[in-house]
């Protein structure tokens, strides 16, 4: 199946790539370019990285990369306990 439309990349491609050492988003773009342009495919691209560490244990998984850090408006609402998405 194509993951990235753009760049004509496919599923077996992303999982040969990580298996061959890739781990973040930047890196699978490096090596084929996947992710690099719309941005379509950038979170099938990390579900299928977070697939394919986790299938091997994850004993090398980054700390990180596929989570975006949340910003110190939507850290102190979470804290507070109240959603950032609810209405005002």
């Amino acid at each position: 199946m194509y993951v990235c439309l753009c760049k004509a990349v496919t599923d077996r491609t992303v999982r040969s790539l990580i298996r061959g050492g890739a781990e973040t988003r930047a890196e699978i773009g490096e090596r084929c370019g996947a992710g690099t342009d719309c941005g379509g495919c950038r979170g099938q691209i990390d579900d299928l990285i977070e697939e394919e560490l986790e299938a091997r244990g994850c004993a090398s998984c980054p700390s990180g990369p596929l989570r975006p850090a949340a910003s110190p408006a939507a850290a102190a609402s979470a804290s507070a306990g109240s959603s950032v998405f609810a209405p005002a």
